[in-house]
Protein backbone atom coordinates (compact mmCIF):
# COMPACT_ATOMS: atom_id res chain seq x y z
CA UNK A 1 0.00 0.00 0.00
CA UNK A 2 0.90 3.75 -0.71
CA UNK A 3 -0.10 6.51 1.37
CA UNK A 4 1.00 10.15 0.02
CA UNK A 5 0.25 12.19 2.99
CA UNK A 6 -1.65 9.70 5.02
CA UNK A 7 -4.26 9.51 2.13
CA UNK A 8 -3.96 5.52 0.85
CA UNK A 9 -3.20 6.25 -3.04
CA UNK A 10 -2.62 2.87 -4.22
CA UNK A 11 -3.04 -1.12 -3.18
CA UNK A 12 -1.44 -3.75 -4.96
CA UNK A 13 -0.09 -6.89 -5.03
CA UNK A 14 4.42 -7.54 -4.87
CA UNK A 15 6.13 -10.40 -5.56
CA UNK A 16 9.91 -9.84 -5.21
CA UNK A 17 10.47 -13.29 -6.97
CA UNK A 18 8.97 -11.99 -10.53
CA UNK A 19 9.62 -8.34 -10.38
CA UNK A 20 11.91 -7.04 -7.60
CA UNK A 21 10.62 -3.70 -8.14
CA UNK A 22 7.26 -1.04 -8.48
CA UNK A 23 6.74 1.91 -9.65
CA UNK A 24 4.30 4.70 -8.41
CA UNK A 25 3.08 7.48 -10.57
CA UNK A 26 1.82 10.89 -8.99
CA UNK A 27 1.36 13.60 -11.44
CA UNK A 28 0.02 17.55 -10.96
CA UNK A 29 1.33 17.28 -7.80
CA UNK A 30 3.54 20.92 -6.62
CA UNK A 31 5.37 21.33 -3.51
CA UNK A 32 6.43 18.61 -0.64
CA UNK A 33 4.75 15.45 0.32
CA UNK A 34 5.46 12.14 2.46
CA UNK A 35 5.22 9.15 0.75
CA UNK A 36 4.92 5.62 3.15
CA UNK A 37 5.17 2.20 1.63
CA UNK A 38 3.36 -0.09 3.77
CA UNK A 39 3.92 -4.26 3.02
CA UNK A 40 1.22 -6.56 4.77
CA UNK A 41 0.09 -3.49 6.26
CA UNK A 42 3.37 -3.02 8.16
CA UNK A 43 5.50 0.29 7.36
CA UNK A 44 8.33 -0.76 5.21
CA UNK A 45 9.57 2.74 3.42
CA UNK A 46 9.26 6.43 4.51
CA UNK A 47 10.51 8.86 1.12
CA UNK A 48 9.84 13.00 1.23
CA UNK A 49 9.14 13.93 -2.02
CA UNK A 50 9.80 17.35 -3.62
CA UNK A 51 8.01 17.59 -6.22
CA UNK A 52 8.69 21.27 -7.24
CA UNK A 53 12.49 20.34 -7.03
CA UNK A 54 11.80 17.02 -8.65
CA UNK A 55 13.59 15.15 -5.86
CA UNK A 56 13.38 12.35 -3.38
CA UNK A 57 14.71 11.48 -0.28
CA UNK A 58 14.58 8.16 1.75
CA UNK A 59 13.61 9.17 5.35
CA UNK A 60 13.13 5.62 7.09
CA UNK A 61 13.51 2.06 6.25
CA UNK A 62 11.41 -0.52 7.97
CA UNK A 63 12.47 -4.69 8.16
CA UNK A 64 9.80 -6.42 6.44
CA UNK A 65 8.01 -8.57 9.02
CA UNK A 66 5.77 -11.28 7.42
CA UNK A 67 2.25 -11.87 8.44
CA UNK A 68 1.80 -14.85 10.65
CA UNK A 69 1.24 -17.62 8.10
CA UNK A 70 -2.69 -18.91 8.14
CA UNK A 71 -2.04 -22.31 7.58
CA UNK A 72 -0.26 -22.47 11.25
CA UNK A 73 -2.70 -20.77 12.42
CA UNK A 74 -5.94 -23.10 11.49
CA UNK A 75 -3.97 -26.13 12.61
CA UNK A 76 -3.71 -25.10 16.37
CA UNK A 77 -6.15 -26.78 18.62
CA UNK A 78 -8.92 -24.73 19.48
CA UNK A 79 -9.93 -23.79 23.51
CA UNK A 80 -11.64 -26.91 24.95
CA UNK A 81 -14.75 -27.19 26.45
CA UNK A 82 -14.80 -28.58 29.80
CA UNK A 83 -18.22 -29.34 29.64
CA UNK A 84 -19.45 -32.17 31.46
CA UNK A 85 -16.37 -33.34 32.92
CA UNK A 86 -16.02 -33.16 37.40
Amino acid sequence: KAYLDGVLTDTRTVNSSYNPTTQLTYSGLTGKHTLIISLDDGKYREYSLDFSAGKSQLNQSYNYTPPPSSSSQSNQPGPQSKRGMP
